[in-house]
């Protein structure tokens, strides 16, 4: 449970969700700057991802499940949680505010769905 954990918390909420390593930087570092305006750039610069936030709502509810489940046991998961949630909000900030556009609203059945849960 801690070693995926670690995982989620640092390489997939950091690396993968943060840098966007596999869709956004590329086309940031090679694309953008050959743009000949700022409008071509800043459409090169965002990127649409339809499952950016059922992702990160799955990512974190299972670390609110695992904190709240196992760290009365396992008492290192509520520091590992806090760095989740502390990198998360860095990690949802920027992908928000500035790497995404047109970002999907969620519809009341999915927040059913997860609630039932």
């Amino acid at each position: 449970v801690i070693n995926v954990l670690i995982a989620d918390a640092l390489i997939i909420n950091l690396a993968v969700e943060g840098f966007r390593i596999f869709d956004a930087l590329p086309i940031r570092l090679l694309l953008a700057p050959r743009a000949r305006t700022q409008a071509e750039m800043n459409k090169l610069y965002a990127v649409t991802n339809p499952l950016y936030l059922p992702f990160r709502m799955q990512l974190t509810l299972k670390f609110f499940v695992f904190g709240i489940g196992f760290a009365y046991g396992i008492p290192v998961l509520y520091p590992l949680t806090l760095l989740f949630f502390l990198v998360s909000w860095v990690t949802d900030r920027s992908g928000l505010l500035r790497v995404f556009h047109g970002i999907l609203v969620t519809t009341d059945k999915l927040v059913i769905l997860l609630g039932m849960i």
